[in-house]
C-alpha cells in the first residue's frame, strides 16, 4: 500500500525539498504540492482524493485565502479540513517558536504527527510508515463510491443505503444525505459485515439498528412527521394481512432515531438471523419479548 500524498505550505523551499523526497521513497504513489489553502481546499471539493497531509499550521493567509478565512490560523484549517475528510490523515508543520502548538490537543481533530522546520527527512519516512498502517486498519472499514461531493465513507457514518431510481442515497447518522451512482447490490458487496439487505431497496448499518419490531397498519397514522421507511414499492413486504385485504402487521428494523424500514419477505429470514447474531443473542431467543408497538428483545444493545 502507498500513500496520496499533499503537501501545503508557503514557502517554496520546503515545497520542494518536500516533494523531492516524497517522490524518491517507495511509500508514497504521487505527491501534489500547494503554496495556498484555497487552492488545496478547492480541489478537495471538487473530489480529489488524498490520504495523508503535510500541512503548514504557519500558513501566511494572503490574497489567496476567501474572505471568510481571515483571522484563522492553519489549526483552524485543519480542523475543518478533518471534519469534513474523516479520511484525511494530516501532519502538522510549523516553526518551533509556533505560540498556539500548545492549543493543538484542545482541538476536536487531532494530528497524524508534527514537523518542526527545518524538517529531518528520517522523521517524515517514520510518520509516513505510521499513517500507511493506520491505512491499512481503516480500509476495512471504508466504503468508496462514484459521488460528485464525496468519495470516501466510513461505515461507522452511514445509517442506512437506500436504492431510489437510478442513483443510491447515502443516509448518515449525522442526518445528511449523499448521492452516489453506485448500485446498492454493488455496495453490498464492498459494505462490512455489519450492513444487512433487509430489502431491495435498503441496505441497513446494523449498529444503528435499535430492534426488530412490527408495524401496525395504524401506526402510519399516529406518526405523521416521521419518516418511515416502508411504503417501498415493487418489492413484495412481509406483511400479515386478513381475508379482506386490511393490512395487521409487517416486519420492520426501528433503527435508534425512530425510523422504520419495511423488511421484505425474500430477506426477512437472513435480516432476523443476521441482527440476532449481530447482538449475539442467536441461541437465546426466549430472552424476546413482544410488545402492543415494536417488540424489543431484553439484551437490546447500547448505541
Amino acid at each position: 500500500m502507498r500513500l496520496r500524498v499533499a503537501v501545503c505550505d508557503s514557502q517554496p523551499d520546503t515545497l520542494s525539498s518536500m516533494e523531492r523526497f516524497l517522490v524518491d521513497t517507495k511509500l508514497v504513489s504521487c505527491v501534489t504540492c500547494y503554496n495556498n489553502v484555497r487552492e488545496l481546499r478547492d480541489e478537495l471539493n471538487e473530489g480529489k482524493e488524498i490520504d495523508l497531509l503535510i500541512l503548514d499550521i504557519d500558513h501566511v493567509f494572503d490574497e489567496h485565502i476567501a474572505e471568510e478565512d481571515k483571522g484563522k490560523n492553519g489549526i483552524d484549517v485543519a480542523c475543518e479540513l478533518g471534519q469534513k475528510y474523516p479520511f484525511l490523515q494530516i501532519i502538522y508543520m510549523a516553526e518551533q517558536n509556533v505560540e498556539y502548538a500548545q492549543t493543538i490537543f484542545l482541538r476536536p481533530v487531532q494530528p497524524a504527527g508534527f514537523l518542526i522546520k527545518p524538517v529531518k527527512m528520517d522523521y517524515v519516512y517514520q510518520l509516513l510508515l505510521l499513517a500507511i498502517e493506520r491505512q491499512k486498519n481503516d480500509s476495512q472499514e471504508r466504503l468508496v463510491v462514484q459521488s460528485k461531493t464525496r468519495q470516501v465513507f466510513y461505515s461507522w457514518e452511514i445509517r442506512y443505503l437506500e436504492s431510489e431510481g437510478h442513483v443510491t442515497k447515502i443516509h448518515m447518522a449525522n442526518g445528511k444525505i449523499y448521492e452516489c451512482k453506485d448500485k446498492i447490490s454493488e455496495l453490498e458487496q464492498k459494505a462490512g459485515k455489519e450492513f444487512v439487505r433487509c430489502h431491495q431497496s435498503f441496505l441497513v448499518n446494523l449498529r444503528y439498528v435499535a430492534c426488530l419490531g412490527k408495524e401496525n397498519s395504524s401506526d402510519k397514522k399516529k406518526e405523521k412527521g416521521k419518516k418511515t421507511k416502508q411504503e417501498v414499492p415493487k418489492e413484495t413486504s412481509n406483511d400479515a394481512s386478513k381475508e379482506d385485504g386490511t393490512k395487521t402487521q409487517r416486519d420492520v428494523l426501528v433503527l435508534e432515531n425512530g425510523e422504520m424500514i419495511g423488511i421484505s419477505k425474500r430477506w426477512c429470514g437472513e435480516t432476523k438471523r443476521r441482527f440476532e447474531e449481530y447482538l449475539g443473542i442467536a441461541e437465546d431467543k426466549e430472552e424476546i419479548v413482544e410488545n402492543e408497538g415494536p417488540f424489543l428483545d431484553k439484551k437490546r444493545r447500547q448505541l
